[in-house]
């Protein structure tokens, strides 16, 4: 199996200008890398909010001082 896989993608000409800067002023090593973080990111940011929908579930309703506990217990572990 792969680890990597080529796909092709098309972008409104404003977000490939962006893309490409951000890439030139070094946000990431390349086009690829950076389309990657921000995929990531987003389905990170998915499994979090599923993981407090189900606490929610579980538990009912969140305060939100709960529910931003939830998140950087989420965020800390994702990361380790």
């Amino acid at each position: 199996m792969r680890s990597t896989e080529r796909i092709t993608v098309t972008l409104p000409s404003r977000v490939a200008e962006k893309v490409r800067a951000d890439v030139e002023a070094g946000a990431a090593a390349s086009i690829s890398g950076y389309v990657t973080d921000v995929l990531v990111e987003r389905f990170h940011e998915e499994n979090v909010d599923r993981l407090v929908a189900d606490m929610e579930a579980v538990g009912g309703p969140m305060t939100d001082e709960a529910r931003d506990w939830a998140r950087e217990i989420a965020t800390r572990s994702d990361d380790a």
